[in-house]
């Protein structure tokens, strides 16, 4: 049995974002519940993403088959959304899904094209260490993963 890379694309994803919002935490004035700063950075991100498209909400929930009311209450920070929710609305907005947790620079000023480099390379080298200890974790327990297109080769199994 075969693990495709759109089912482990997702991990990467999340992967990618945790390691940019750690980087940009200190944009943002820290708030005592982690969690809402996250969903104030989705709700930010999915409005201006929206906004961009010239879409309402009721459209964009239309898209992404969720309710009105469950897109008001996430746009205001009032509730957290599944994984599959997300996928259903980066789909819908037409963006990748690890774009909506990276906060907006609020300083006005641009970022310095040689930060940006210095960011991407170590996140690079990040993603292929992560991805290395994933292969070795695989390795160990019998399984054969291929970085090639990112799948993962069960054992066969004695019938």
């Amino acid at each position: 049995m075969n693990c495709k890379y759109e089912d482990v694309k997702g991990y990467f994803d999340v992967i990618q974002c945790i390691n940019i919002s750690v980087d940009f935490t200190l944009t943002y004035t820290l708030m005592e519940d982690e969690s809402q700063n996250l969903r104030k950075i989705l709700a930010v991100n999915i409005k201006k993403q929206r906004e961009k498209l010239g879409i309402t909400q009721e459209n964009l929930a239309e898209k992404a088959a969720i309710s009105a009311a469950m897109m008001n209450d996430i746009e205001g920070c009032r509730t957290w959304i599944s994984d599959k929710t997300l996928k259903k609305l980066s789909s819908a907005l037409c963006i990748d899904t690890y774009r909506l947790f990276i906060p907006e620079i609020t300083s006005g000023e641009a970022i310095p094209v040689e930060a940006v480099m210095e960011l991407s390379l170590e996140l690079h080298e990040m993603l292929k260490k992560y991805t290395t200890s994933v292969e070795e974790t695989l390795k160990k327990r019998g399984f054969l993963f291929d970085k090639s297109n990112f799948s993962v080769i069960f054992p066969k199994t004695e019938e």
